[in-house]
Parts: C-alpha cells; sequence; structure tokens
C-alpha cells in the first residue's frame, strides 16, 4: 500500500488541475471562503455540521505560517458571524 500512495503522491505534480478538482470536489468545499460558507450552509440544512480548513501543504515559511493562522482566524469569525454550525461553533438554531 505504501508504494501506491507514493506512486499517487508522486503523479499528482503531473496530473492537471482540472482532473485532480474532478475527485477532489466532493471533499473540498472550494477555492474561497465564500464558496466554502454556501457549501457548509447546504450541508447544514441537510442537519450536517462541516469542518472547514485551510490546506496548509504549500506552507514553507513562518510568515506562510502566520499567514494561515491569520486566516483561520478570518474563518472562525466568519463561521460565528453567518450563524454556521460546524465542528468548532454550533449555531443556535441547529443545537
Amino acid at each position: 500500500m505504501a508504494f501506491v500512495n507514493r506512486a499517487v503522491a508522486a503523479a499528482l505534480g503531473i496530473i492537471p488541475e482540472g482532473i485532480l478538482w474532478l475527485f477532489a470536489r466532493r471533499y473540498v468545499a472550494g477555492a474561497t471562503l465564500a464558496e466554502a460558507v454556501q457549501a457548509v450552509r447546504d450541508l447544514n440544512a441537510r442537519g450536517l455540521l462541516a469542518t472547514p480548513d485551510i490546506l496548509g501543504e504549500h506552507v514553507a515559511s513562518p510568515a506562510e505560517a502566520r499567514a494561515d493562522g491569520a486566516a483561520y482566524g478570518g474563518i472562525l469569525g466568519t463561521i460565528q458571524r453567518e450563524g454556521l454550525s460546524s465542528n468548532t461553533y454550533k449555531a443556535p438554531s441547529c443545537q
């Protein structure tokens, strides 16, 4: 299984983004916060929670890590302000 994992990881760099998105879109809410908010709203409407996340594989420096940390602060604020139910905050209407 480790061989398969390594092979898939190596292939990711040469597979066009559009093709990768076909497989990832089920698991990734979107490329922007607005897209993620809509995805969480849709899940909440079905009685489900969500886990908004920033994929941090691109972080290579302390400055990028700080920027991601600040972005997480923005996500948490948006979750609460928009009344979304996620694994970090449960909106009163979904309790």
